[in-house]
């Protein structure tokens, strides 16, 4: 038996597809699944945070300190995070600075 999709829940971030329906809670984070590209996802698949362990306020705190330090090693020391998964957190902060920058851009042109 399918469920019928919810107008609440998220579209899918491969697909675009409104369809989706609730896929209960994996690791204390809920999961969508998609009507039309029969996968399931999370709150954080397509994004910087998709796969991480650490909590996505920790990782935002480290990259914060990042960005005011200047330095990663000063982060590291600052966090009590090693130099490897800061490097990584700000790659793959990097790579969706654009997308980042675009959701930025409408939420202070909505709000």
């Amino acid at each position: 038996m399918v469920r019928p999709a919810n107008p609440a829940n998220p579209p899918c971030p491969r697909c675009g597809c409104v369809a989706t329906v609730g896929k209960g809670h994996m690791h204390g984070r809920p999961r969508w699944s998609c009507g039309g590209y029969a996968r399931s996802f999370g709150p954080t698949t397509g994004t910087a945070l998709y796969r991480l362990k650490t909590p996505a306020a920790e990782v935002a705190h480290t990259l914060l300190v990042v960005l005011r330090r200047g330095s990663l090693l000063a982060a590291a020391d600052v966090t009590r995070h090693t130099y490897e998964p800061v490097g990584r957190w700000l790659r793959q902060a990097g790579a969706q600075a654009e997308a980042l920058t675009a959701a930025l851009v409408h939420d202070l042109a909505v709000g």
